[in-house]
């Protein structure tokens, strides 16, 4: 993470320390998004692919999805800019097929798609039991 802006931007290494010590529990998932909030650099921002690197390593890409913080990131690149960016860093050519998928949308499937059901459950549940 990066805090400030513009020239101004640091990068917040207290912040990035407690996020990667939330990999042990497997209840955490990591929204990689707002790209251009966590880069100290201009877009497709190349500096965050060793970023995104660690926390392959640390969550694996089971618990990473991206997201555009759209509409904020039209202030720096066009929707299909920012979605394609990241096809641009030293990571996405050292990642499999699986994991591009993951991050980009399978994992946001799984985990969305799993707390819907299981809402819907509840509700059938509580419909049962009247």
């Amino acid at each position: 993470p990066a805090s400030g802006k513009g020239p101004d931007r640091t990068f917040d290494a207290l912040s990035w320390e407690f996020l990667m010590n939330q990999s042990s529990n497997p209840n955490v998932y990591v929204k990689f998004a707002a790209l251009f909030r966590l880069a100290v650099d201009e877009w497709p921002f190349l500096g965050l692919s060793a970023r995104l690197k660690m926390l392959l390593d640390a969550f694996g890409s089971e618990r990473l999805f991206w997201g555009s913080d759209f509409p904020f990131a039209l202030e720096h690149s066009s929707y299909a800019e920012a979605a394609a960016g990241i096809e641009q860093w030293p990571v996405w050519a050292e990642m499999t097929d699986v994991d591009r998928d993951n991050l980009m949308k399978d994992t946001a499937t799984r985990l969305f798609r799993s707390s819907t059901l299981k809402r819907q459950q509840e509700r059938v549940d509580c419909h049962l039991h009247l």
